[in-house]
């Protein structure tokens, strides 16, 4: 008689910024989110704890990176046609925490762990030019051809399972989002199954 075939496991994830989420999603073997909002500099301490978590109990790790992405074939237009929507993105991400100002609360938030919010981290987003949000790489903003690179780069360092793009944000007409959807699908997917194969092969 045959054996009952053995569903999969769910695989589940979790998203957070405390240092604390990071080591029981890598302790337990679940998938992670990064926030959308942060750049590598500031992701890479947290996702090396969740890696070495990962690797410490015999799981793979998963990062799901999220990024606001926006694509033009025409680099001259890329500027004038996203800029307020990032500005805008960034802002509308920040404004709870204006909530979170008095001396009491951020210690509160301290000690429970939640200290990331209490650190001015996100409020100093508000802060950054265009140039510093696309050059941080907070946003993969650009031709097609820049943003295949851009995720090549991040593939290279490890434990990336996944990127979720943002293509509708911070108020961006409708047809713009589309764009990107499209460009994304046409352009920028495909130079990555290409690599798979490759990696088949091998």
């Amino acid at each position: 008689m045959p054996r009952p075939v053995q569903k999969p496991h769910p695989k589940f994830y979790t998203g957070g910024t405390s240092d604390l989420t990071y080591q029981m999603a890598g302790e337990k073997g679940w998938g992670i989110f990064v926030p959308p909002l942060l750049p590598w500099k500031v992701l890479e301490a947290p996702l090396n704890i969740y890696k070495k978590a990962c690797a410490d109990n015999g799981h793979a790790s998963d990062i799901v990176y999220i990024r606001p992405v926006y694509l033009d074939e025409d680099e001259s237009a890329i500027r004038r046609e996203v800029e307020p929507a990032l500005l805008n993105f960034l802002a509308f991400n920040a404004s709870p925490v204006e909530s979170l100002q008095d001396e009491a609360t951020k210690q509160e938030l301290r000690a429970k762990g939640y200290g990331f919010y209490a650190s001015g981290a996100l409020e100093s987003l508000t802060r950054l030019t265009y140039d510093e949000i696309v050059d941080q790489e907070i946003a993969f903003i650009g031709t097609p051809d820049k943003v295949v690179r851009q995720i090549k780069n991040l593939q290279a360092k490890g434990g990336i399972g996944e990127l979720a793009i943002v293509s509708n944000f911070g108020g961006l007409e409708n047809w713009k989002s589309i764009e990107t959807q499209q460009l994304f699908a046409q352009r920028v997917m495909p130079a990555f199954r290409r690599s798979m194969k490759e990696v088949a092969a091998d």
